[in-house]
């Protein structure tokens, strides 16, 4: 609403020079010229202080320097000093409703209109503010009566225009808009608002061009800026989404929003750097934008800062004390630096605040694998209520129009977060590039946040590749059925970005679980899960499951080395004159019994060093306190090289500095362990009791490496200080250890994906046969 500094006969009309004056005044206030405007209005005020179109001025000029107190106290002078101006009724009725008084300003809009009943401008502005009231049926009311006083006054057509839009009633909303266009084509709002309008249509191409529009006819409008800005970022094109919203920045440096989804495009991109300053400068402009600190705490712990990740969520959650986000991020950040209950309980707080929020669920079912004292029991019902919390309510499909033909090929969907340099990807990839496509069709569904070079490859191995990231699950579910899935396979389990809220709708007449996730999903939608004999053998975990257990014939694994691997060293005893163990796992997983374990084979083996590759030692907290650990049980500092993270084949040529390697437990390596084998390096590892603590059995049986299993933590501390007083063995399985896993099941690539779709084909069959029935 624009005010009108009036054209008021005041009595004083013997104050010539002051009337004078007052024109000038007019002139600067209209060349934005406002302190010399007020400047002058304060002159007039001093010679006749009830100059009324001077108190109106007065009020105009307050409410264009954003003061509206003042303003109001002026503008409500003016009608005091002469009550027959309807400017002044209008102008005041105006401030009134930029400061969201909107009864009061109604009431001096019908001042304004009893004085002058043709006043168009006042019918118009009484109109929007019924519309504020969401009175849209008043509104419109006025807003025509404004257009039959003045056929041409395009604001009541865009008002109305407005109005219709804020009631869904788009496609007659669009066309007053058009309306404006027609009356003034050079209306930047009009083509704005037809833009908003067309993106709600999801007609986003032509909303970007009435956008640009806008732009054309005012290159300083941000708001088209932004708008076309996000369009592009929710179409995941972010290269043009980080140019409009820089276009916006540089317009509007103020509109913390820009900053805040420029911030977003560089975290998706895997800018951290560039998406922390956005984030920081959101924080700066809205201090109480508890989103911008959960965002600045990600990109934190993305880049190891864990204090200050703590010190974000933590902010964030002031602000926003039910902020179940921000308690799930800063529990992942405790578990990235093993504080393991501290992380349990920010997961539970999520829940607590957000009772559906499953991705602090699934937080909390994977960290229950770090403990030795929860049974598999416990951790299986805590599945089941997870089904039960966020996807029971689910209405699974049962109605599927594949061909159930058991002799015909198969088409098989994997869906995963992780085809990429992930381990995941490491032992997925093998299979797919070598399917059968005579018995199998492949269909990859990708979720992944951040594509690299090894997604490309993977592009490269299916028949089909759907990138289902920011899909919402009904549009992915219909990408599956028209892709005519015959087995739907989940490789993330509860691990970060699963889709398991998609797989509990049972879009594919069977489904499977493997490889991502070292238990059960919960879900009775699923039907299998893939594993072994060793890792689960007959009768003892299948009570733990609610998928049935296939059981491949020999490794549920299929390992294949990144190309960068660096070849195997020689024995590092020979060069260091002393034995050096070494572990990659991630530091949740070295527990206070295995620290023990540890330690005991390091105080018997003189001079004696260990090595630890792990995320979380770059906060100060963590590397003392496990250092204090290992003090406790006798070993100096000085024996222990903590190391943070590494490039990929930096990594992997710290093997070459490592004589042997231990495994956790109750959660085993994967693959870190196949890496380590792959190196030359044995593992020594823990039977356990259930698939998380008998991966290491899988893989050393499959290897021929069955006597580096311990069926106690006795024995698996006697294997190594045998083994480590044997150098000569240590040496000839170096030698050969990289020729045996060639050679064994785990990376004959060929023979395992024979195994796993002749496990597809018997699952399928079977399935056949139970539906005829």
């Amino acid at each position: 609403m624009s005010l009108s500094p009036g054209n008021a006969y005041n009595s004083e009309n013997n104050l010539q020079p002051a009337l004078k004056s007052l024109e000038l005044a007019k002139v600067h206030f209209q060349n934005g010229e406002l302190i010399k405007a007020e400047l002058l209005c304060q002159e007039i005020l001093l010679l006749a202080p009830s100059h009324a179109e001077t108190l109106n001025l007065l009020g105009i000029i307050s409410n264009q320097q954003g003061d509206n107190v003042r303003a109001i106290t002026f503008l409500s002078l003016a009608i005091e000093n002469d009550p027959s101006i309807p400017d002044f009724y209008n102008n005041l009725g105006n401030v009134l409703l930029f400061e969201g008084k909107l009864d009061e300003a109604i009431n001096y809009y019908q001042e304004a209109l009893k004085i002058n009943p043709d006043f168009y401008i006042a019918q118009n502005n009484r109109g929007f503010a019924l519309q504020k009231q969401g009175n849209h049926e008043m509104a419109m009311q006025h807003f025509q009566a404004a257009i039959k006083l003045n056929p041409d006054y395009f604001h009541a057509y865009n008002n109305i225009g407005m109005s219709l839009h804020q009631q869904n009633k788009l496609e007659d909303a669009i066309s007053y808009y058009q309306k404006v266009i027609n009356l003034k084509t050079d209306f930047v709002e009009a083509y704005y608002n037809i833009g908003l309008a067309l993106t709600k249509q999801k007609k986003l191409e032509q909303a970007i061009n009435y956008f640009q529009e806008a732009v054309h006819y005012n290159p300083e409008f941000f708001k088209a800026y932004y708008s076309i800005a996000l369009i592009y970022f929710k179409q995941h094109k972010l290269t043009e989404a980080i140019e409009y919203f820089k276009e916006t920045i540089h317009r509007n440096p103020q509109l913390f929003l820009a900053h805040y989804h420029l911030g977003l495009s560089y975290l998706q991109q895997n800018n951290t750097g560039e998406a922390n300053a956005c984030f920081q400068e959101t924080a700066r402009l809205s201090p109480q934008f508890a989103d911008a600190f959960n965002f600045l705490g990600i990109c934190q712990l993305q880049t190891h800062d864990y204090s200050q990740a703590i010190t974000s969520f933590q902010t964030a959650i002031e602000i926003k004390p039910d902020f179940a986000d921000a308690y799930c991020n800063w529990g992942n950040t405790l578990s990235k630096i093993a504080r393991i209950d501290e992380a349990l309980e920010q997961y539970r707080q999520a829940l607590r605040v957000n009772p559906h929020h499953s991705v602090a669920h699934s937080n909390i079912l994977l960290s229950l694998h770090f403990y030795i004292a929860v049974d598999p029991a416990t951790i299986f019902e805590e599945h089941k209520r997870w089904f039960q919390l966020h996807a029971a309510s689910n209405k699974m499909i049962t109605a599927y129009e594949n061909n159930f033909s058991q002799t015909r090929p198969l088409r098989i969907g994997y869906v995963s977060p992780n085809f990429s340099l992930h381990s995941v990807g490491f032992f997925i990839a093998p299979v797919i590039a070598r399917h059968d496509r005579k018995r199998i069709t492949v269909v990859c569904y990708s979720d992944i946040k951040h594509p690299d070079a090894v997604t490309k490859q993977f592009e490269t191995y299916a028949d089909i590749w759907r990138d289902i990231n920011g899909k919402p699950d009904e549009e992915v579910i219909e990408l599956i059925k028209t892709d005519r899935i015959d087995i739907l396979v989940d490789l993330a389990g509860h691990t970060d970005g699963n889709r398991l809220s998609l797989f509990a709708r049972k879009p594919a007449p069977l489904q499977i679980t493997y490889l991502g996730y070292p238990n059960t999903t919960g879900l009775p939608a699923i039907d299998y899960r893939i594993t072994d004999t060793y890792a689960d053998p007959q009768g003892l975990t299948d009570k733990y499951y609610s998928e049935n257990l296939f059981r491949l014939p020999s490794t549920f694994l299929c390992y294949q080395p990144h190309n960068n691997c660096p070849e195997v060293g020689e024995l590092p005893f020979f060069k260091n004159g002393f034995l050096t163990f070494g572990s990659f796992s991630i530091l949740a997983k070295i527990n206070s019994t295995v620290i023990r374990l540890w330690s005991t084979i390091l105080n018997t083996i003189p001079n004696s060093r260990l090595i630890l590759k792990t995320q979380g030692l770059l906060f100060d907290e963590t590397l003392q306190k496990y250092q204090a650990l290992f003090a406790e049980n006798g070993i100096a500092s000085e024996r222990i090289t903590f190391k943070e993270y590494l490039p990929y084949e930096q990594h992997m040529n710290i093997y070459n500095s490592i004589d042997i390697s231990l495994d956790t437990f109750p959660y085993n390596g994967t693959a870190t362990t196949c890496e380590s084998l792959w190196m030359g390096v044995p593992v020594i590892t823990l039977e356990g009791n259930t698939h998380v603590s008998r991966v290491g059995v899988s893989l050393l049986s499959n290897i021929g490496l069955s006597s580096f299993i311990a069926q106690s933590q006795e024995e698996y501390t006697a294997i190594a200080i045998n083994l480590a007083n044997t150098p000569d063995i240590l040496y000839n399985i170096r030698k050969n250890l990289r020729e045996m896993m060639r050679q064994s099941r785990i990376m004959d690539a060929q023979h395992f994906t024979q195994d796993l779709e002749t496990a597809y084909t018997e699952m399928w069959r079977h399935y056949c046969s139970n539906a005829a029935d």
